[in-house]
């Protein structure tokens, strides 16, 4: 997904279901040809309810002519659950986010 200066872009979405307890793992990477600039990974609820979340928020570090972010979250869905990892656009130049999801049901 094409990153856009000054706002978040959404690189994937997972469904998660009703009833279950999930621990989820976001990872996203870029692909820049800048030597100093910001990257992000965040996991968000878009559409559905939790009974409860915990989330390490928004994982922000510099790269250097690409680079890689890690982010987790912890969720227990009352109804089926849309989450979205997403990335911030912070650099002037032109690149793009890559990113996946990982959602581990528990017992």
């Amino acid at each position: 997904m094409a990153a856009v200066k000054g706002a978040d872009t959404t690189i994937c979405t997972l469904t998660l279901k009703a009833g279950h307890r999930y621990i989820i793992l976001g990872g996203t990477s870029v692909s820049i040809a800048e030597n100093a600039s910001c990257m992000s990974a965040s996991i968000s609820v878009r559409n559905g309810a939790t009974s409860e979340w915990t989330g390490a928020g928004a994982a922000k570090t510099w790269m250097s002519n690409g680079g890689g972010c890690v982010t987790w979250a912890y969720a227990v869905c009352t109804t089926d659950v849309i989450v979205a990892l997403d990335g911030y656009g912070y650099s002037d130049s032109t690149y793009t986010y890559d990113g996946r999801l990982l959602a581990i049901q528990l017992r």
